[in-house]
């Protein structure tokens, strides 16, 4: 059913309240996005968000400003909540619940459970489409102007890397000037590090892979062989999915176990910020690919650039370690590593210091140096995505 120009500013009006409250922002002009949200809203919960705004309130906040019976408002605020499009936050003294950004926020939530519905296959078709689009200005001139739009826009995440040994410190020439962070505080992050953080708490909690679950829908399963269920939540998210049921409790050995599988099959530990902002606390590690990921995944397909924020630098700082085989080159998630003369070369502006290489080199002939600084991976041209995606 085709929807009307009434309903459609309204999700557009939706689709900006969800934008506000990320730092980094989705563009809200394609028509897919908007049908995104036209198959899983419903007049009555399109409404409700509308009244919410850009809010944080308390349940009987909430109940004041919508003045709905008792039976209706629950009704809808808990299809909301099972939908993903209200988060709560858990105070000393209360709760507040709050419109989330669409990512990292409702997507991610939307797939979670098992069963796959009539509707969540029509809202990953239409994600799919959303995104797809992204490529359709991906032309010489545009190209340029989205690079400079993206590389002069905060970093949306960040990587850690894998478990890294600890090596003697050591100053190494790589010939070329890198982006320094933003950030003032150098903290080196490696995954084991946070999940211990949080595990400490019991504050981590597993769902769906969105970027997964949705090329599962659109028939391209992993090409990696990742496993579905491997989002960790932590936090004050990781609360809410455990309070409203919509993911498992998961230990923190569990989850290194599960980190352990997702590194060794080449999967990237993709760290998202509260709001997508670096300065906010953890909220999320996505353990994606270069296939499946909604940033490097797209970035690979040609979709988008990514301005990424990473603690860690790959050298190989003895060329006769390596023998050519390019196990790196197959794992390396932004294709920063290539043969020549049959040794691997290292493209430093390309590294995003996930550690994939280091991982899976057989000889050892990869290290990881602590270098806190932003990447910038612009759009990849036809010819490049076409080499290793076609979608």
């Amino acid at each position: 059913m085709k929807m009307n120009k009434k309903r459609k500013n309204k999700l557009k009006k939706v689709a900006h309240i969800c934008n506000k409250q990320a730092k980094f922002t989705l563009p809200t002009f394609i028509d897919a996005l908007i049908k995104a949200f036209d198959v899983v809203l419903s007049d009555d919960e399109i409404d409700f968000l509308l009244k919410i705004d850009t809010d944080k309130l308390s349940s009987n906040n909430l109940k004041e400003r919508l003045e709905l019976p008792d039976k209706k408002f629950s009704e809808i605020f808990n299809g909301l909540i099972q939908k993903g499009v209200i988060w709560s936050e858990e105070l000393e003294n209360e709760t507040l619940y709050y419109i989330p950004p669409m990512m990292l926020g409702w997507f991610e939530m939307s797939f979670h459970g098992d069963k796959i519905t009539s509707e969540k296959e029509n809202f990953s078709n239409q994600i799919t489409k959303y995104f797809e689009t992204f490529r359709k200005f991906n032309m010489p001139i545009i190209r340029a102007l989205i690079n400079i739009w993206i590389k002069l826009r905060p970093p949306m995440s960040e990587i850690a890397s894998v478990k890294v040994k600890k090596t003697e410190e050591k100053t190494i020439d790589i010939g070329e000037s890198l982006e320094a962070s933003d950030s003032r505080v150098f903290t080196p992050k490696n995954v084991n590090k946070l999940i211990e953080q949080y595990g400490d708490k019991g504050r981590i909690a597993v769902t769906n892979c969105l970027c997964r679950q949705n090329w599962e829908i659109q028939g391209e399963p992993c090409r990696l062989g990742l496993p579905l269920e491997a989002h960790l939540w932590l936090g004050k998210v990781a609360d809410h999915v455990l309070k409203y049921k919509l993911g498992k409790e998961i230990t923190k050995e569990e989850a290194l176990e599960l980190i352990e599988e997702c590194n060794k099959k080449g999967g990237i530990n993709h760290i998202w910020h509260n709001n997508m902002d670096l300065e906010e606390p953890e909220i999320a590690i996505c353990n994606c690919c270069w296939d499946c990921c909604a940033s490097i995944g797209n970035w690979n397909r040609g979709m988008m650039p990514i301005r990424l924020k990473t603690s860690y630098l790959s050298i190989i700082p003895d060329e006769s370690k390596c023998v050519g085989c390019g196990t790196c080159i197959e794992f390396c998630p932004t294709e920063a590593i290539s043969l020549k003369d049959e040794k691997a070369v290292h493209k430093d502006k390309l590294c995003i210091g996930c550690g994939q290489c280091y991982l899976q080199c057989p000889e050892g002939a990869v290290e990881l140096i602590p270098m806190e600084r932003m990447v910038f991976l612009p759009l990849k041209k036809k010819s490049k995505w076409e080499e290793r995606i076609k979608s």
